[in-house]
C-alpha cells in the first residue's frame, strides 16, 4: 500500500477515535460510582440507605455480597471503595493483611448492631399458652452447652444428645404444666450450622464470638473448637451443616421441620421472617430471660454483633460523605425497622481521634494504647 493512503488511513482512523471519546467523554465523567462488597449481613442495611442517599446525590451505590472474608480481603487489596464485615476484622486482619491495612490507612466504621437469634421447633403438641420465646434461655451457666451442641461433640453434654432440657428457663418452669415440660425434657436437639465455619461465614463467626457472657468457650476441647473454625464438625448426634447464606440455611431448617431443631440466625433475617416464624410457632431463645426485641440489641440481649464498614482514610470525598451520612441515620434509629440497634454517641466516640472520623485503623490502637498483638483489639466502635 502506498505510502499516503497508510498516512490518509491513519489520521482518518485516528481522528474517528478521539470524536467517539469526545461524544462519551462528558457522559462517562459524570458517572460516579461506589462499590461496596462483602458480608450479606450488612448489604441489606446498606441498600436500604443507598436509596436515601440517593434522593439527594448523583452517585450509584453497587452494592454486592461475597461475605465478610471476602469483603475485608476486597478493600485491603483496593479493589472495592468499601468492604463490609459482620464481625471484629481484627483477627482476620491481623492474620492476613496487616500490611495492606497499614499501608492503605483502612478505617473500621461501625454502622450499627445485629443481634444473633438462636430460633427453633419446639416438641409437637406444645400448649398455645406456652411462651415459646421465654421457656429457653441462654445464660452464664448453660451458654458452653449450646457451642457443644453446635460442636456435634458431645464432649462435656451430661447425655449421650443434647436435649431442650439444657436451656430451660428456672423462672418459667412454675409457669408451665408438668406434661409440656416433660415434653421439653425429653426432646433431642437437631442443630443446623453452616459448613464452612467462621472462615466463610460471618454468621458462624459471630455466633462463636459475640455471645457477650464471661468464658463462652473456656471448657471446650480442640474439637468443639476447630469444629466452628474450619466447619470439621463432629458426628456424635445428628446434626445438619448448610450453606453459609442466612436464607439457604433457613430453608433447610423450615422445610425438614423436625421438633427439636435449632439454628443461629441474623436479626435482619428473623425480622424479614417474623410472621411466619410465630405462624409455625418456633421460638427464639431469651439471653438471662430478656426476650429479643430489635430495640434490645446489645441493651439486655446481648448475643449481637457489629456491622461494620471498611474504607481507606484517603477516599473520595463522596464515599465519605455516603459513610458519615449513614452513621448519621444509624444515630437516628433508622436500622431499627431492619432488625439493627443503631450505634450510641459514646461508641460513635469511640471512632473519633480529635473529633476526627477519618483517623486508620492502626493509628487508633496506637491511640488508644492496644496493640497488634491483643486478643481484645477492635477495629470500629467500641461496644
Amino acid at each position: 500500500m502506498k505510502k499516503w493512503v497508510k498516512n490518509s488511513l491513519y489520521v482518518l482512523s485516528t481522528g474517528a477515535l478521539i470524536s467517539f471519546i469526545c461524544i462519551f467523554a462528558i457522559p462517562f465523567n459524570k458517572i460516579k460510582t461506589i462499590s461496596c462488597v462483602g458480608s450479606s449481613g450488612v448489604k441489606p442495611f446498606v441498600e436500604e440507605y443507598a436509596k436515601e442517599f440517593l434522593k439527594t446525590n448523583k452517585v450509584d451505590v453497587n452494592v454486592d455480597a461475597g461475605g465478610s472474608g471476602f469483603g475485608i480481603s476486597q478493600v485491603a487489596n483496593n479493589f472495592t471503595n468499601i468492604g463490609t464485615a459482620s464481625k471484629n476484622p481484627f483477627n482476620t486482619v491481623k492474620e492476613s493483611y496487616r500490611n495492606e491495612w497499614i499501608n492503605n490507612n483502612i478505617k473500621t466504621v461501625t454502622i450499627g448492631w445485629e443481634g444473633i437469634c438462636i430460633v427453633y421447633i419446639p416438641p409437637k403438641k406444645i400448649s398455645n399458652n406456652v411462651n415459646l420465646n421465654q421457656v429457653l434461655t441462654l445464660n452464664q451457666d448453660n451458654i458452653t452447652n449450646l457451642y457443644r451442641t453446635f460442636s456435634g461433640f458431645k464432649n462435656g453434654l451430661p447425655s449421650e444428645k443434647p436435649h431442650l432440657s439444657l436451656f430451660l428457663n428456672p423462672n418459667y418452669q412454675d409457669q408451665i404444666s408438668k406434661t409440656d415440660l416433660t415434653k421439653f425434657e425429653n426432646q433431642t436437639i437437631t442443630p443446623y450450622a453452616r459448613s464452612g465455619g467462621s472462615l466463610t461465614s460471618g454468621t458462624a463467626a459471630s455466633f462463636f464470638e459475640c455471645c457477650h457472657f464471661d468464658n463462652c468457650q473456656d471448657n471446650l476441647n480442640s474439637d468443639q473448637i476447630k469444629a466452628f473454625e474450619n466447619g470439621n464438625y463432629g458426628n456424635d448426634f445428628k446434626l445438619y451443616d448448610t450453606d453459609e447464606a442466612n436464607s439457604r440455611a433457613w430453608s433447610v431448617f423450615n422445610s425438614n421441620n423436625i421438633p427439636g431443631s435449632m439454628i443461629y440466625l441474623s436479626s435482619s433475617f428473623v425480622e424479614q421472617n417474623r410472621k411466619l416464624i410465630e405462624t409455625n410457632r418456633y421460638g427464639i431463645l431469651s439471653y438471662n430471660n430478656i426476650e429479643y426485641q430489635t430495640n434490645k440489641i446489645g441493651d439486655g440481649y446481648n448475643f449481637f454483633r457489629p456491622l461494620n464498614l471498611l474504607l481507606n482514610i484517603n477516599s473520595s470525598s463522596k464515599t465519605k460523605e455516603f459513610v458519615e451520612s449513614i452513621l448519621k441515620y444509624s444515630l437516628s434509629t433508622g436500622f431499627l425497622k431492619l432488625g439493627a440497634q443503631g450505634i450510641s454517641q459514646d461508641q460513635y466516640n469511640s471512632m473519633l481521634s480529635n473529633s476526627s472520623l477519618w483517623i486508620s485503623d492502626n493509628t487508633l490502637l496506637n491511640i488508644r494504647g492496644d496493640n497488634w498483638d491483643s486478643k481484645e483489639a477492635i477495629f470500629g466502635a467500641v461496644e
